[in-house]
């Protein structure tokens, strides 16, 4: 999820950058509905990209959902979208809710929602790293202990060793091999040399 909506603000980002030279079409056009529906399409694009499962799936609909209460200045709770993205996601598929990727990905998108509520860190550089790690820390016990009933009902194990892996993985793929990819995949039709390069960097 965050990874197809970091590729969709990439995009977006870069065709602000275009469309700042040109200010008046502002006066036109308001700039969340030129930029919300290509972030969209982003995000709709990369999910195919990545095969379509269930995360995928419910990253588009919640980010389309949201989109379309941004567009019509309307808001509801997140946890409302996420049941609504669940919804849609069991009336395309109602044999989805045997899949592990359902589960797993719902019941651990909710966590979050319900933990990701703290105050930013404050006070000095290295006071702020220690407050992150220690909210990291917290978050990744948290996600371990509530979704011991879903990994035990699908997989009859524990994973012990997954708070660990999670600390150093997800900073690892999420501010370094997916950056690196999709600056790769942006830069490969101009600069095939360095694209290729970057993308050895990645899966290295």
């Amino acid at each position: 999820g965050p990874h197809v909506v970091f590729a969709a603000l990439m995009v977006a980002w870069v065709i602000q950058r275009f469309l700042n030279l040109m200010p008046s079409i502002y006066l036109r056009i308001p700039r969340k509905f030129i930029l919300l529906p290509i972030v969209m399409m982003v995000v709709l694009g990369y999910a195919l990209l990545a095969g379509w499962g269930v995360p995928a799936q419910r990253t588009v609909l919640m980010v389309g959902v949201s989109t379309v209460l941004t567009l019509f200045g309307r808001r509801w709770s997140t946890f409302m979208i996420l049941l609504i993205a669940l919804a849609v996601s069991l009336m395309s598929d109602p044999l989805a809710i045997y899949q592990s990727g359902l589960w797993l990905s719902f019941v651990a998108t909710a966590i979050l929602i319900s933990l990701v509520r703290q105050p930013l860190p404050v006070g000095t550089p290295i006071q702020r790293a220690i407050q992150l790690i220690q909210q990291l820390i917290k978050l990744q016990t948290a996600m371990f202990v509530l979704l011991i009933p879903v990994t035990l009902a699908f997989f009859h194990q524990i994973p012990l060793f997954s708070i660990v892996v999670n600390l150093i993985a997800i900073p690892l793929i999420g501010l370094l091999v997916v950056p690196l990819s999709l600056i790769s995949l942006m830069i490969w039709p101009i600069w095939a040399g360095l694209a290729d390069a970057l993308w050895i960097l990645a899966a290295w």
